[in-house]
Formats: structure tokens, C-alpha cells, sequence
């Protein structure tokens, strides 16, 4: 189980990664799309340990991002 949420998380990664970087408005909605399926795909077969550490990250980087922009805009 662990391996498949892994490649999952992978998956998702690459979408994300490829939808910030092409120009095709059609192929980075799809991107985006299968980004999110994938992450929810994530969510429904990571082990608690694995889901609990996203989400720690997802709020350590929103809270440095909020810290960064709050405190060096030009």
C-alpha cells in the first residue's frame, strides 16, 4: 500500500509541475485535473503516518509563504 500511495504522490507531482510549466491552457487544466485525482487518490490509500505528514507540510510552506510575502513586498 505504501508504495502504490507513493508513486501516486508521484504522479501527482509531475502533473502539478508539468501544469506550471506549459502554455497550452487545454493541457494544463488536464494536468491540474489529474493532479488532483491523483492527490485524492493519494488520500484515500496513504497510511495515516503519511497522510499526517502532508498535511504538516502543506502548512509549514502556506505559513513560510504567508511569513515571505508579508514581509518582503516591494
Amino acid at each position: 500500500m505504501l508504495a502504490l500511495s507513493l508513486s501516486s504522490l508521484g504522479v501527482a507531482i509531475a502533473a502539478f509541475y508539468l501544469s506550471s510549466k506549459i502554455e497550452d491552457d487545454v493541457f494544463k487544466a488536464a494536468m491540474a485535473f489529474t493532479a488532483v485525482g491523483f492527490l485524492l487518490l493519494n488520500l484515500i490509500i496513504a497510511p495515516w503516518l503519511l497522510k499526517i505528514v502532508g498535511i504538516v507540510i502543506l502548512f509549514v510552506f502556506s505559513s513560510l509563504n504567508r511569513w515571505s510575502v508579508k514581509n518582503f513586498r516591494l
